[in-house]
């Protein structure tokens, strides 16, 4: 895990091995920290979030949730069929081009995340 200290942020870098971020020369020099071992959930917040899905979208609810998120979606193999960026405070109908089968779905952002496991019926099939 990446922990950016000055932005409040912590992310799995198996999950995502790239990490964006603005400095200056006054940050401090001790501003990131990584974490070895397993995932611990201790260290960061469970996103008010819901995730379904209706049949032929995902649906991710971020009404409770007030900051952009970062949504992966990956295939029961681990592949990333999906990223995007959604705007927190509203509820996103995503498309997803699959075929019937286990989704995971993880969301991250700055207050925390969450990650689903469900059955993505793609009733156009």
């Amino acid at each position: 895990m990446l922990e950016d200290r000055q932005e409040h942020y912590i992310q799995n870098m198996k999950a995502k091995n790239t990490y964006s971020f603005q400095s200056t020369t006054n940050d401090n020099p001790f501003r990131f920290i990584l974490h070895f071992g397993a995932d611990n959930k201790a260290i960061y917040n469970e996103l008010p979030a819901r995730i379904y899905s209706d049949g032929s979208q995902l649906i991710i609810d971020l009404s409770l949730v007030s900051k952009e998120t970062e949504v992966f979606v990956y295939d029961d193999l681990g592949r990333i069929l999906q990223q995007t960026i959604l705007q927190g405070g509203v509820m996103h109908k995503l498309t997803v081009e699959a075929k019937s089968q286990i989704l995971v779905v993880q969301l991250i952002n700055p207050q925390g995340n969450l990650s689903k496991k469900l059955f993505f019926n793609n009733r156009y099939e």
